[in-house]
């Protein structure tokens, strides 16, 4: 709902150009974090071979590996990415959501591990800050500078909230260790998720950067406009459904 208003909000503060740009930056940014997600933090839930001491720290370690290649994959394609999109100018913009990406991956785990014990408000917690920082941030920044930054800056510190708040309501000390057996195991799990991952991606990111591409960044603002309204109704029914399974299901 907060990201709905939010999109909302810019198309009314935004040119077609600057909105068309805040599409793109959020385009790529969910792409890579679809293409890199391994589900490290399922696995931490559902994994009961191994005891939570051993595992956690590992699926800690490679969690920071997972996201510093995210961010390093970013930070590599945002010069062409830029062009691709009809921004050369916004190179900073999209080197600057790498930053963001790697910063995730230094979230603490323990508010994943406390959902085995079916404990979901620190993470409902942990949510929460990210959508209201991400979503203040950016109407403050478009109100006062009318561009498309805000959006690598919100990004930027709603992860950092984020983050915050996953060291707070840790009950343990973050650390990181190294087995390669449990490693291996935390492949084969993210191995498929990856897989879907990518059928996500195409399904739900592809047709705006095919239309950011070849159309231009003011057709994209159109389009993703078009396509907030469009979606919005069912995605936010299903994530309510979903997160009120959840806890049934687990």
């Amino acid at each position: 709902a907060l990201r709905f208003a939010r999109n909302i909000i810019l198309a009314h503060l935004l040119t077609k150009f600057d909105y068309g740009a805040c599409v793109a930056l959020t385009t790529v940014v969910t792409s890579a974090q679809l293409l890199t997600d391994f589900g490290f933090d399922k696995m931490l839930i559902q994994e009961r071979s191994a005891p939570i001491d051993e595992l956690q720290p590992v699926l800690t370690a490679l969690n920071i590996l997972r996201a510093s290649f995210g961010g390093l994959l970013l930070l590599a394609l945002a010069k062409p990415l830029s062009g691709m999109f009809g921004a050369p100018h916004a190179i900073s913009a999209f080197a600057l959501l790498a930053l963001g990406v790697l910063l995730q991956g230094f979230f603490h785990l323990d508010l994943v591990r406390v959902q085995r014990e079916h404990r979901f408000g620190p993470i409902a917690c942990q949510n929460l800050t990210i959508a209201l920082i991400d979503f203040l941030v950016v109407l403050g920044w478009a109100y006062l500078f009318r561009g498309y930054f805000e959006v690598p800056i919100a990004f930027l510190a709603s992860t950092l909230a984020g983050f915050l708040v996953s060291q707070l309501l840790a009950t343990k000390r973050l650390s990181i260790k190294w087995n390669t057996s449990v490693a291996k195991r935390a492949w084969g799990f993210g191995s498929p998720l990856v897989l879907s991952g990518i059928i996500i991606l195409l399904a739900s990111q592809a047709d705006r950067v095919l239309v950011g591409a070849s159309l231009g960044l003011p057709m994209l603002a159109v389009y993703g406009a078009a396509m907030t309204i469009i979606a919005t109704p069912t995605s936010f029914v299903s994530n309510f459904i979903l997160t009120v399974l959840l806890p049934v299901l687990s």
